[in-house]
């Protein structure tokens, strides 16, 4: 079975842990920093991190993207307080870019 992890605010991700993802509660960006690098260079499948770190963390997130393999793959998740919609965003982008088209809206109207 693939592992998993997730890296955020303790509260927020601590339920994960009943689904067998491996949780990584976060205090600041430097540990968040540390953390996601090293989970990047083990045999990790999916990546969940938090809206509130992701932001944080967008240039690092882009470089393990751009490593060239399939995995890990980073899904940011919404965390508590305001979703910023970044996962939702960054969803969008990937199926622009596989499609070569827009066909998922944030407008409501559609």
């Amino acid at each position: 079975m693939p592992k998993m992890a997730i890296l955020g605010e303790r509260d927020a991700i601590l339920g994960f842990k009943a689904v067998g993802v491996n949780v990584f509660p976060i205090k600041n960006t430097d540990e968040a920093e540390a953390v996601l690098r090293k989970l990047a260079m083990e045999d990790y499948a999916a990546i969940f991190v938090s809206e509130r770190y992701a932001q944080d963390l967008e240039l690092q997130i882009k470089e393990i993207e751009r490593s060239g393999g399939m995995f890990p793959s980073i899904v940011i998740i919404p965390g508590p307080g305001v979703n910023q919609g970044l996962g939702m965003n960054k969803i969008k982008n990937m199926v622009e870019k596989a499609l070569g088209m827009a066909i998922l809206s944030t407008d409501e109207k559609q």
